[in-house]
């Protein structure tokens, strides 16, 4: 129970198990452990063949719980335990300094995404009351407050002068934050910077490159601006500074630490203000995907109802654009809409005759703008 990681691990399980009874969800305990126990396995077979010794580690556990967190729980098994094999692949495989670079689960979901095909649905990010307060005590235990605190900062200012250019609720922005992604994902020790102005210089500058490709509506923005970070966190760190990194081949005097660090604060500082300067001319409101489902089906008259919470303060601009419906697996429903019901909500209903008992019908709505969200019931007499 003194490792953080076992601490986390426990925190997600418990989590997890929250979450599907508050959803009535039992296909996402399902997707979860497959997760888990082929990251599990994939991490101890590799370890075993470097050691010949079976050991199951912390870490493998932590990602196995985050990937099936995030993916979607529709997707088939195999995506899911791909996706973990490919986190734990990245872990033993792309490394520098005997660390590893990249975030395990966030390479694995990314990878799944681009190239399989894959859908995240991101289970729980908006139960911000349960994520914030364990999460600043995971965030403090690890000491990368300053990470979490500069993005926030970044993202409030950022998300805060589009949505006064745009005329929405300035506290909208509260809801649109991805607490999992935040407080989970964006802190882990080992990808992260080590010094206290690298850490602030990680944590904004992901919050401004986010911002910037939910504006031009680049899917999985979160995810890309991590790996991203990820890879200039070898730049960052100290010890790579001032020992054998790929600044030693320079004479000293052409680079110091000192200049390398102002060379960031300055690009950050570009990349904000010409993040203020892109949403002004843009008529694009704040991107955000749907923050909740609610699903309904009556099996008497064969209806399924929906209603897609997605906060907007233009329905014609930011709306709901499509709505795919699945049975079992299989989309058998795509319904395309060309603005929202009302500002707070859109509602669709559909007739599905061919539900049964045990069947599991899932909807996913679509932001005009970015992002997506899914869920799932099980249909029952």
């Amino acid at each position: 129970m003194k490792s953080i990681k076992v601490q986390l691990s426990i925190f997600l399980i418990l989590f997890a198990l929250y979450v599907s009874f508050l959803g009535k969800d039992a296909i996402f305990l399902l997707s979860l452990g497959i997760s888990l126990i082929v990251a599990v396995g994939a991490d101890t077979f590799i370890a075993y063949l470097k050691t010949k010794k079976i050991v199951i580690t912390e870490s493998s556990v932590v990602s196995g719980l985050i990937i099936g967190y995030v993916l979607s729980s529709s997707q088939a098994w195999w995506i899911v335990a791909l996706a973990s094999i490919l986190a734990i692949a990245s872990k033993h495989l792309i490394r520098f300094k005997a660390r590893h670079i990249f975030n395990p689960a966030g390479f694995g979901i990314l990878v799944a995404v681009f190239l399989l095909g894959a859908s995240t649905e991101w289970k729980g990010a908006n139960l911000w009351y349960i994520i914030i307060p364990f999460g600043i005590y995971f965030v403090f235990k690890i000491r990368k407050q300053e990470i979490v605190t500069s993005y926030l900062i970044a993202s409030f200012i950022l998300f805060g002068v589009q949505a006064v250019i745009q005329n929405a609720p300035i506290f909208n922005i509260l809801g649109y934050l991805n607490y999992f992604f935040i407080f989970i994902m964006l802190v882990e020790p080992m990808t992260t910077p080590l010094a206290y102005y690298d850490k602030i210089i990680f944590g904004a500058g992901a919050g401004v490159l986010i911002f910037i490709l939910y504006l031009f509506g680049i899917k999985e923005a979160e995810l890309l601006a991590l790996v991203f970070f990820n890879l200039l966190t070898p730049l960052l760190n100290k010890e790579v500074m001032m020992k054998e990194s790929i600044f030693e081949s320079l004479p000293k005097e052409n680079i110091s630490r000192k200049q390398f660090m102002k060379l960031c604060a300055f690009g950050i500082g570009s990349l904000v203000a010409n993040g203020l300067l892109l949403s002004s001319f843009s008529s694009t409101a704040l991107a955000h995907p749907p923050s909740d489902i609610k699903i309904t089906y009556d099996a008497k008259t064969k209806i399924l109802k929906a209603v897609i919470t997605h906060n907007v303060s233009d329905v014609k601009k930011h709306f709901i654009k499509k709505v795919d419906v699945g049975l079992n697996g299989k989309e058998i429903i795509s319904h395309v809409i060309s603005q929202q019901d009302n500002n707070v909500s859109q509602t669709v209903s559909y007739l599905i005759p061919d539900a049964k008992s045990g069947d599991v019908l899932s909807v996913e709505g679509y932001c005009s703008l970015s992002g997506s969200l899914t869920k799932e019931i099980k249909v029952s007499e």
